[in-house]
């Protein structure tokens, strides 16, 4: 099963991928995880946010799914998507 956690990764060897609003970006490493980080706009630091957890190899692909309808109205993100692929030969759709 897929769980979320706080915290880094274990390992420094990180793919990144910045979501289409340069606010957040995601990680995959060869720990089995994708970590989810918030980035400080004003001092560029990153935040780990949640850890997720499901792939049983490394995970060396993540990329977000996007539409042009990813905003509502009053501009605040509508549920966002991302696949994740890994040494385990499996592909992951999740949910933030």
């Amino acid at each position: 099963t897929e769980e979320k956690e706080d915290g880094g990764h274990n390992d420094v060897d990180e793919n990144s991928y910045n979501d289409p609003y340069d606010e957040i970006f995601l990680s995959g490493s060869e720990d089995r995880t994708i970590k989810l980080w918030n980035i400080n706009t004003t001092n560029k630091k990153k935040r780990c946010v949640f850890t997720y957890k499901g792939h049983t190899e490394a995970v060396n692909a993540v990329t977000w799914i996007t539409s042009n309808d990813d905003e509502s109205e009053n501009n605040q993100k509508k549920d966002a998507f991302f696949v994740s692929g890994s040494e385990d030969h499996v592909l992951k759709l999740w949910n933030l």
